[in-house]
């Protein structure tokens, strides 16, 4: 729920929103993840917060498609 409200603008932290950037491919592909999340050579890395919150909400989108992060309610989400 912290990275809906922080990515929707509940939640009021340029700081942390400037780390979080949108997965924009410049061609079509199968791979579908809204948010991109950068590659970690070390495990501190891989489960920091700003790198395990995208890559469970890519997992999450990819289980649920009908979820839309920006404009589905709370409760559907949980």
């Amino acid at each position: 729920m912290f990275f809906r409200k922080l990515v929707i603008g509940e939640l009021d932290c340029p700081a942390l929103l400037a780390q979080i950037s949108l997965h924009a491919p410049s061609y079509s592909s199968r791979l579908s993840t809204l948010f991109y999340v950068p590659f970690s050579t070390t495990n501190y890395l891989y489960h920091r917060p700003l790198h395990r919150l995208p890559r469970q909400v890519n997992a999450l989108l990819n289980q649920a498609p009908d979820i839309d992060i920006f404009c589905s309610p709370a409760a559907q989400i949980k």
